[in-house]
């Protein structure tokens, strides 16, 4: 609760909009100091449900990103055109499994963002970034690293509009290999060789 309210997962942040009227006192209670667990938080409900404003924080948050609205559409296309994406999708709006091994290979890689991943306008969101389908992710590498800025800016700037697994290590070894920024990168220069004055006698 005292984080900001961008820095949370789509999710949390509707539970955080919905509670804002209400003056609450959260308290944590640890799981062996609960006797009986409580029937309204085991059974979930099977109703999908309608949420206020929902509409208006996926757009909230499209408008926040520094992406065009053709780039947007791309995405969107991309994102219906892969399968993986559409059972990642599908996954998220039904809900996960129990535990990894009965995961879909195809979304597996995204079995530790689970709890952060959220569908919404035919994207898919991990927090307040976009998750990249196959097909577009070297395109959009070039386009990061087209100042040829370093690993770690690149990165960063990558970080702030989309996600995927091994996005970073995919920007390193991009950075790494380019011919450009190996010509022109920074190095240390060699130490000049300074001998020693010859003896004149032993």
């Amino acid at each position: 609760m005292k984080k900001n309210l961008s820095a949370c997962p789509p999710r949390l942040q509707r539970m955080r909009l919905q509670l804002s009227k209400y003056d609450i006192d959260v308290q944590h209670v640890s799981g062996k100091q609960v006797p009986i667990s409580d029937l309204l938080s085991r059974q979930p409900l099977k109703e999908k449900l309608n949420i206020e404003g929902l509409d208006l924080h996926v757009h909230t948050v499209l408008k926040g990103l520094h992406i065009t609205d053709r780039r947007l559409d791309s995405l969107r296309n991309d994102t219906k055109s892969d399968a993986n994406m559409q059972i990642l999708k599908q996954t998220i709006i039904n809900g996960w499994p129990d535990s990894r091994a009965d995961c879909d290979p195809a979304i597996v890689e995204f079995w530790n963002h689970r709890d952060e991943l959220s569908s919404a306008d035919d994207l898919i969101f991990r927090g307040q970034t976009i998750v990249i389908p196959v097909c577009a992710r070297q395109h959009l590498v070039d386009s990061v690293h087209r100042g040829h800025m370093g690993v770690e800016k690149s990165i960063l700037r990558a970080k702030d509009v989309m996600f995927w697994p091994g996005m970073s290590k995919q920007i390193t070894d991009y950075v790494l290999r380019c011919a450009v920024c190996q010509k022109h990168r920074y190095t240390n220069t060699k130490e000049s060789l300074t001998p020693h004055e010859l003896p004149n006698r032993p």
